[in-house]
């Protein structure tokens, strides 16, 4: 019987995101933005410590570097997060999104083209990373309170929250593979790919409104 009913709450949710397409990009944002955190936290650091290696760093080294990069996007996106949160609130959700998405997809492609994460330029690119991963969070969580149904609250945010942990196994998964196989710079492209890619639906759903 339990099992029925959560299989009943899922139906809504996604019924939901068919019938109201902004909730359904939410949806998709939520996707997005968790899996871009797991980029960083996954592979950001990882590349940093192996192009430290082949430079001929200490693995203690490397790490240090590593840290402090990985703590520079992390404040720059902490930094950022109020400021969005006030653009966001001035603006149409969706609008917000969209920028957010723009944000992102240009700061992990600017990424990865780096390949010289010990040169002077990479520091900029670092930050602006911080910033596109903090505004999809902050601005799909934004469209997602406005958009969710209150007597759906529920479903919709467990589903929400569900899609976003599939974003966080898939983001490892493929951005593993993309890492040993293309490049160490390659998760970051991929993600700027699919946040773009996610505009141009959010873009679609914006010009129908």
């Amino acid at each position: 019987r339990r099992s029925g009913r959560l299989l009943s709450l899922l139906r809504q949710a996604i019924a939901l995101g068919r019938a109201n397409p902004r909730l359904g990009v939410a949806y998709g944002a939520a996707f997005i933005g968790r899996g871009d955190f797991t980029i960083i936290g996954a592979f950001f650091s990882l590349w940093i410590v192996q192009a430290g290696r082949d430079a001929g760093m200490s693995s203690a080294v490397a790490l240090g570097r590593a840290g402090m990069l990985f703590g520079l996007v992390q404040l720059a996106a902490m930094l950022w997060a109020p400021l969005m949160g006030l653009f966001v609130d001035r603006v149409p959700r969706l609008v917000g999104l969209c920028v957010a998405l723009t944000l992102a997809g240009l700061a992990y492609l600017l990424m990865g083209q780096a390949d010289d994460p010990f040169g002077r330029g990479f520091i900029p690119f670092a930050l602006f990373l911080g910033v596109g991963e903090m505004s999809v969070i902050v601005a799909a969580g934004a469209l997602l309170g406005q958009e969710c149904p209150l007597e759906n609250r529920g479903p919709v945010v467990g589903f929400y929250n569900a899609v976003g942990g599939v974003g966080i196994l898939v983001a490892t998964w493929v951005g593993g593979i993309v890492f040993d196989g293309i490049g160490r710079a390659a998760p970051f492209t991929l993600m700027g790919t699919l946040n773009l890619g996610l505009l141009a639906v959010a873009a679609v759903v914006r010009s129908r409104d």
